[in-house]
């Protein structure tokens, strides 16, 4: 047999870290008629990956995708999600969210039994109280990060929980409207939480550390293979164009700057500016 020797391409090629794809394929048809076209189109995706990160805007929809996913994980492997949030965030989707949209999340309480936990497809808990049901937790197919910001702090104590906790469930979906506004760093947390890559394996292969603890930028020369490598476990826009979908309801008006300048009379005060502010101290 004549041995084939690879190109230089091939071998980078294997070389490239790609996430376990764990998921299931589910048609859009399928999916709650709610949902927008490119909503629906993030829901498959996540659903088709098992572990996926929905980075989105604020107002895009977020919630209701969340909801979907968890419904059709939660129906797949005929075991519920949790949904672990903030506690104003976690009472909002419960009470306001969820039924708006046609799905039902009871809150977690300690007096729920794992058989009650067939009584409902998505169970809500405050992030705050994770650790009261870690008996709980292996009954739970799948797991909905959301405000996953949470997941920044690189040495914090909740974010520690989050990833051992949540280490061998099989589906999950953190999910945020600013992933890393001013901290790369923060996609390797959410990548460690996804099992994809260690956050710091992520740090060694594209970043170099700066002066400072935890200090470190991204690599000028690896800016596209980053992004790519990130375009395979998440999703990430600002508005439904980005990802090609054309919805003009979520196109913005032009925002129109109009400068006006007031005069008023120069007082003979010695001051700077007029004094002509109000506080609690010279209300009397």
């Amino acid at each position: 047999m004549k041995f084939i020797k690879p190109t230089y391409e091939e071998i980078l090629e294997k070389k490239i870290i790609k996430p376990i794809q764990s998921g299931f394929n589910i048609e859009q048809s399928d999916l709650n008629p709610a949902l927008k076209p490119f909503q629906k189109f993030c829901v498959q995706k996540a659903l088709k990956h098992g572990r996926f990160a929905l980075f989105e805007a604020p107002g895009l929809g977020k919630t209701i995708q969340q909801l979907e996913w968890g419904t059709q994980v939660a129906i797949h492997t005929a075991k519920p999600v949790i949904l672990v949030a903030p506690l104003g965030v976690i009472g909002q989707t419960i009470e306001e969210e969820a039924p708006k949209f046609g799905y039902q999340v009871k809150e977690l309480h300690p007096a729920i039994t794992k058989e009650a936990l067939k009584g409902c497809l998505i169970w809500g808990i405050n992030v705050e109280q994770l650790h009261n049901y870690l008996h709980l937790i292996d009954e739970f197919s799948g797991v909905i990060l959301d405000e996953s910001s949470i997941l920044k702090n690189f040495i914090g104590q909740t974010k520690r929980l989050l990833l051992d906790v949540f280490k061998n469930t099989e589906y999950k979906l953190p999910c945020s409207a600013s992933p890393a506004p001013n901290d790369l760093n923060e996609y390797g947390n959410h990548s460690e939480f996804l099992g994809v890559l260690d956050a710091s394996d992520m740090r060694s292969k594209w970043f170099v550390r700066e002066e400072g603890m935890n200090n470190y930028r991204l690599k000028s020369h690896a800016k596209s293979d980053f992004y790519a490598w990130l375009a395979t476990w998440c999703v990430m826009f600002e508005e439904p164009s980005d990802i090609g979908f054309d919805e003009p309801s979520y196109k913005l008006p032009v925002l129109n700057l109009i400068e006006k300048q007031i005069k008023t009379p120069q007082r003979d005060n010695g001051k700077l500016y007029n004094d002509v502010s109000v506080n609690s101290t010279n209300l009397g």
